[in-house]
C-alpha cells in the first residue's frame, strides 16, 4: 500500500494512507465493471482485508495512516465508502457491504455535527480544537451525493442528503461558487474556491434543483473550462476573484469525469 510511485512503478513512499487505497478500490471497481477483469474483484477484496487488518482505528473507522496521525479525517472515509458503493453496484460482497455500512455509521455518529459535516477530529472522533470548526461545502455536496447512491442498495442513509446540500447552498455560496471552507455556523474560513466544489455541487443539484445545475454548468464552463488550451481548466480562485493556479492539478479530472457523466446520464 505505497503512497507514491515513480515514473517506472517503484515505490518511492510506502506508507499506508487510507485516502490512495480508497481509491485503488474504485479504480478496480471500474476495472471489473467496464474491462471485466477478472483480477479485479480478488484484488479488491484482498486490499479491503489488508485494510482492516493492519489500519483499523481502536474507536471507529480505520487510521488515515500508518502510522497513526492526527487530527483525524472524514475524507478517506468518504472516498471509502464511495468505492464500497461502486463495488456493491457492480459486484456486491458481505466485506464491502460491512466497510460501507462503517463509513456510514462514522458519519451518522460523528461527522455531521448541528447539520454541517466537520472534516477534522481527535483519535475518540470529537471535533479537533483547533480545525474541529472548519466546514468544506464541497464535501457536504459529495456526501449528500453518496448517501443518496447508497439508498437504493439497502444501505441506512435516512435523510441527511438533502439537508446537507442546503447547507451547502445556503450557506457555503458566494458570487455563485462553494467556498473552500467556512464554520460551522456558516461563516467563511476561506472564501476562495476550487473547480472540484463545484462539480460536486453540480452534481448533487442534478438531483435537487435542476435549474440551479443548468446555471452553475454555465459558470463553470466559462469561469473554469474558458482555458486558451482546450482540455485544461483552471482549478482555484482567491476569495477575490483572482486565478491562483500555477499547475493544473489532475486530481480534478476525476470530479469533472464524475459530475459530467451524471450530467450526461440526467440527458440535459
Amino acid at each position: 500500500m505505497g503512497l507514491g510511485t515513480d515514473d517506472a512503478g517503484a515505490v518511492t513512499d510506502p506508507t499506508p494512507d487510507l485516502y490512495d487505497m480508497a481509491f485503488v478500490l474504485f479504480a478496480l471497481a471500474a476495472a471489473h465493471r467496464v474491462l471485466g477483469d477478472p483480477r479485479a474483484r480478488p484484488l479488491a477484496l484482498e486490499t479491503l482485508a489488508a485494510i482492516d487488518a493492519s489500519m483499523a482505528a481502536p474507536h471507529g473507522g480505520w487510521n488515515e495512516a500508518l502510522p497513526a496521525r492526527l487530527p483525524r479525517r472524514q475524507n478517506p472515509h468518504m472516498h471509502l465508502l464511495e468505492a464500497m458503493l461502486a463495488w456493491q453496484a457492480t459486484a456486491p460482497d458481505p466485506a464491502f457491504e460491512a466497510a460501507a455500512r462503517e463509513s456510514l455509521r462514522l458519519s451518522r455518529a460523528h461527522f455531521q455535527v448541528d447539520g454541517a459535516l466537520r472534516e477534522f477530529f481527535t483519535e475518540t472522533w470529537a471535533p479537533d480544537p483547533r480545525t474541529g470548526h472548519i466546514v468544506e461545502p464541497g464535501h457536504l455536496e459529495e456526501w449528500a451525493w453518496l448517501l443518496t447512491q447508497a439508498e437504493p442498495l439497502g444501505l441506512d442513509t435516512a435523510e441527511a442528503a438533502p439537508a446537507l446540500h442546503r447547507r451547502a447552498w445556503d450557506q457555503g455560496r458566494r458570487d455563485g461558487f462553494l467556498i473552500r471552507e467556512m464554520d460551522d455556523q456558516g461563516r467563511p474560513v476561506d472564501a476562495g474556491w476550487r473547480l472540484w466544489a463545484q462539480t460536486e455541487g453540480l452534481r448533487t443539484c442534478l438531483l435537487f434543483d435542476p435549474d440551479a445545475a443548468a446555471a452553475l454548468t454555465e459558470r463553470i464552463f466559462d469561469v473554469h473550462l474558458a482555458t486558451e488550451t482546450p482540455g485544461l481548466w483552471m482549478d482555484s480562485y482567491d476569495a477575490d476573484g483572482r486565478p491562483a493556479d500555477t499547475a493544473v492539478p489532475a486530481s480534478t479530472l476525476y470530479h469533472l469525469m464524475t459530475a459530467f457523466t451524471a450530467l450526461l446520464e440526467t440527458g440535459r
